[in-house]
């Protein structure tokens, strides 16, 4: 295998659409695709069983190690990532089916299902700049680390990719059932990261420490840039974490006509783990158990 992209490289504007891209591997990033300071579009096109050593088993998108500098663009449309994996050892790999740094990466329409990695991030892994999804679905992805689904850090570094500053994240419309994590956000871990998530169904996620569903916290290295998390028109249920089964709260959550019920922790927090910077407007947190709001101060 060669160190990266495994399948394709790109290096300035390639679009790949009704295609398929399985079995591919990469020493360090890209098992299947990976784009350098370019621009990426992915339509209607199967990636399966991609392998990557650190970063991005299906596709990775690297942007600069300058802050100065602008990252790459990422656009993926009704496609499928399934049964990739980042990570040569069971400690290694961030983005187990896409990997980015420092770039833009929009998802629309697509599923990711079955994939893994090592280190954190078992669908997408996001270090710095920006994630949009909508009408996608996650299921069974997961990670040895955090972030089940989607792992996305505004504030560190994160294996393969240098340390970065600032991300955002939108969800709406999308589904998240049945991923796991090892330590925090059994589906979504947002560190120093400004995130609204819209109309989502997260349900039956599963996290080893805190967030079984949800994980929002800052940067927990640099103790840069505060993160928020809004979460509107949805629904978190039957998820399960030490703490926080449904949310686990460590920065600043604002809840909006959103229904937290039926998760369970193991120690405290059953619906959302920590009180402090905590929001709850029009909302039902209720049926969780041991409690539907604990931990904090």
């Amino acid at each position: 295998a060669g160190i990266l992209g495994g399948g394709i490289y790109n290096s300035g504007k390639a679009t790949i659409s009704g295609s398929t891209i399985a079995g591919n591997s990469a020493a360090t990033a890209g098992g299947g695709i990976n784009s350098t300071f370019g621009t990426l579009e992915v339509a209607g096109t199967t990636l399966d069983g991609n392998s990557a050593g650190a970063f991005g088993g299906a596709i990775s998108i690297n942007g600069p190690t300058d802050f100065s500098e602008s990252g790459g663009t990422l656009t993926v449309v009704d496609s499928t990532l399934s049964n990739n994996t980042a990570g040569s050892t069971p400690d290694r790999g961030y983005g187990g089916g896409i990997g980015s740094n420092k770039s833009k990466t929009e998802i629309r329409g697509t599923s990711f299902t079955n994939n893994a990695s090592g280190r954190g991030a078992g669908g997408v892994g996001i270090n710095g700049g920006d994630l949009s999804v909508v009408d996608s679905a996650f299921s069974g992805n997961r990670t040895g680390e955090s972030g089940g689904a989607i792992s996305i850090n505004g504030g560190a570094s994160i294996n393969f990719a240098p340390r970065t500053q600032g991300a955002t994240l939108s969800v709406a419309r999308s589904s998240f059932a049945g991923n796991s994590a090892r330590r925090n956000g059994g589906a979504i871990e947002s560190i120093s990261t400004t995130a609204k998530v819209r109309g989502a169904t997260l349900e039956a996620n599963e996290a080893g420490s805190f967030g079984g569903a949800i994980s929002l916290d800052s940067d927990p290295i640099f103790n840069q840039s505060q993160g928020k998390l809004t979460l509107v028109d949805s629904t978190v249920s039957g998820n399960t974490a030490v703490r926080g089964g449904g949310i686990s709260n460590r920065d600043r959550l604002t809840l909006s006509n959103a229904t937290v019920t039926d998760n369970q922790a193991g120690d405290t927090g059953g619906g959302i783990y920590g009180r402090d910077g905590l929001v709850v407007g029009h909302s039902a947190v209720t049926g969780n158990r041991p409690d539907n709001i604990g931990g904090g101060t």
